[in-house]
This record gives C-alpha cells, structure tokens and sequence, in this order.
C-alpha cells in the first residue's frame, strides 16, 4: 500500500506526542526529587520494607 504524506505526518505528531510526554514525565520526577519531605518518605518507606 503506498503512503500518502497525511501518514509520514502522523508518524511524524504521533512521536511528537511521546517526546512531549517524555518530557512532563521528566518534569514531574524532577518536582518530586526536590520536595525533600516525599523523598524522605519515600526513602524510609523503602527501608522499612527491607527491614
């Protein structure tokens, strides 16, 4: 089946898509390693499971 432009441009929004929820994930993890309570809580919740 030949592809029409309309499908490359799709391809083409659809990883532009990804990059751009790549990039919220990124933010969002950055937010998160800054808030020193929720890594704290995080940190001693992961060694009490280990305990």
């Amino acid at each position: 089946m030949k592809r029409v432009y309309s499908d490359y441009l799709n391809d083409i929004i659809a990883e532009i898509d990804l990059i751009f929820d790549f990039c919220k994930e990124i933010k969002n993890a950055s937010e998160f390693l800054n808030d020193k309570k929720t890594v704290r809580a995080t940190i001693l919740g992961n060694l009490s499971v280990r305990i």
